[in-house]
């Protein structure tokens, strides 16, 4: 018995070093493996597509299909309601080269070379310079500022309309068009509304300046009933502390007009602003507008900066936003897309082509992404050797709190060198105590050393609980002061002293360090 209370001089480090390392493990695999909010899964994998192209969606009665670009090949994927994948064929083995496509009932359209083409006879339909993907069998694009529209089941073309500045966008909704253009911070735009003789009439036409030294990047607009949503999104000029802008309104269509507001959506997890918000994409919800975007936010799977791109949507209602954040990788993510009404899509960066994801609050989605890989254990264990070395952090930070111990000693070591009782020092065990009650009425003092406001946001709740810093001090000392008591050794008080010392010092180390800041 008293060999192993001998050795528990050296277990007990031991013990604490491997409890804590396991605790750590299993914070950092949970997080890394956990979806971006309750009710939703976590990305899934439907294919590696390439990257200059965006999928497009058609969905049917019992199934969904989705057309994308692999290996220079047009590829037809059907999934089901459950998003299992049903089917999967190539449609046009050769369109490495189009600018983009647009697929109504199995007839396809290419945009190349400024002429849309017959993508079975290849036959050049009409020259354009601009184009859209539509809505059913139409599509929109541009001559100069002339606006045509072609039927893609009877290639029959028809010019809807001329505007009267500069086209660079489309963007059609059932009743809707908007065409716009942008120079720098400057954005002019129009907006038609189709008329019960099938022609578009103006209903609005405007200017809108998003600030001297910002640029505009992209407008959006849906429609629900007589309401009209309008979304911009902008970005400043400057090459570094870029900030980006996202402003919205909404008008009845009876009484057209803009007054845009900016809208800062905060990160759900830290209350922050959310970076580099862009490429939005609109829909209407029960009376709520819907805003898919993607953004820079908090994430615990980049050790870096705990910062990455991902996908998060905003519900806008009475002037309130509520942020939801639905990916969560480290990866780029970019193009984000409403699949239904209860999924998304986004791609996702890799070396040389992009992965096709998709996130859902579909239960079968959700239990297929709930399965931990071999790759994700090893990348948690990477995560908690590096949240270890931030430690070293916190090591320089308590590094004043050892001068406690000695200035104690140096005290003691006067006082009793005065009285000429050097021999009675190092075995007292009021010395001892004592500086054990010193040590921790001084820590607890100057406790906002390791525990300053704010210290621990995105530490878990077992250490970010308020009076947090008097439980870890106390119970730190208690567990130390135990230690002591419990080893069996020839030491006299200032060895005992200093193992007391030594072991609150690995605590505060090992247990909180990796959550500081």
């Amino acid at each position: 018995m008293n060999t192993f209370r001998h050795k528990l001089y050296w277990l007990i480090p031991l013990f604490l070093i491997l409890v804590a390392l396991m605790i750590l493990y299993c914070i950092n695999l949970q997080r890394f493996t956990s979806s971006p909010q309750d009710h939703w899964s976590r990305e899934y994998k439907l294919r590696t597509i390439d990257s200059y192209n965006t999928p497009q969606v058609i969905h049917e009665k019992d199934h969904t299909e989705l057309y994308f670009v692999t290996d220079g090949k047009l590829i037809k994927q059907v999934l089901d309601s459950n998003y299992n994948i049903v089917s999967e064929e190539t449609v046009d083995a050769e369109i490495s080269t189009v600018k983009d496509f647009y697929i109504y009932d199995d007839q396809l359209v290419l945009f190349k070379d400024d002429s849309l083409i017959d993508g079975k006879t290849k036959e050049k339909l009409a020259d354009a310079t601009l184009f859209q993907r539509g809505i059913n069998e139409n599509i929109y694009y541009a001559k100069n500022q002339d606006i045509y529209t072609l039927n893609v089941m009877t290639k029959e073309k028809k010019k809807l309309l001329e505007v009267s500045h500069p086209v660079e966008n489309i963007r059609p909704t059932d009743d809707l068009l908007l065409i716009y253009s942008s120079n720098l911070n400057i954005g002019t735009f129009s907006i038609y509304q189709l008329k019960d003789n099938n022609q578009y009439e103006l209903i609005l036409q405007d200017e809108i300046n998003v600030g001297a030294s910002n640029k505009l990047n992209q407008m959006e607009l849906t429609e629900d009933g007589n309401v009209v949503h309008l979304a911009v999104t902008a970005e400043s000029q400057l090459s570094t502390n870029k900030m980006y802008y996202f402003y919205y309104d909404s008008f009845d269509i009876h009484h057209p007009t803009i007054e845009l507001t900016r809208i800062q959506p905060t990160d759900p997890v830290t209350n922050q602003p959310l970076e580099n918000l862009s490429q939005i994409q609109l829909r209407t919800v029960d009376d709520s507008l819907e805003v898919l975007f993607r953004s820079v936010g908090f994430t615990f799977k980049d050790t870096n900066d705990n910062m990455a791109m991902n996908i998060y949507s905003m519900s806008l209602n009475d002037g309130k936003a509520q942020v939801r954040k639905l990916s969560d990788t480290y990866s780029l993510s970019q193009e984000p897309m409403f699949l239904t009404k209860d999924a998304v899509l986004w791609k996702e960066s890799t070396q040389q082509q992009y992965n096709l994801m998709l996130a859902s609050s579909n239960e079968n989605i959700i239990e297929k992404t709930k399965k931990i890989t071999g790759n994700e254990l090893l990348i948690a264990f990477g995560i908690t050797i590096s949240n270890i070395a931030t430690s070293a952090f916190v090591a320089f930070i308590i590094s004043f709190w050892l001068i406690i111990p000695i200035v104690y000693l140096f005290v003691v070591h006067l006082i009793y060198r005065f009285k000429d009782r050097r021999r009675d020092l190092n075995s007292n065990n009021l010395v001892f105590y004592v500086g054990v009650l010193t040590y921790l009425v001084a820590v607890l003092l100057s406790r906002n050393l390791l525990f300053p406001e704010n210290s621990y946001v995105t530490a878990p709740a077992y250490i970010s609980f308020s009076g947090n810093s008097f439980v870890y001090i106390l119970l730190f000392a208690i567990i130390a002061l135990v230690s002591v008591q419990l080893i069996k050794r020839e030491w006299g008080t200032i060895g005992k002293y200093m193992y007391f010392i030594g072991i609150q010092y690995l605590c505060y180390l090992i247990f909180l360090g990796p959550f500081y800041l």
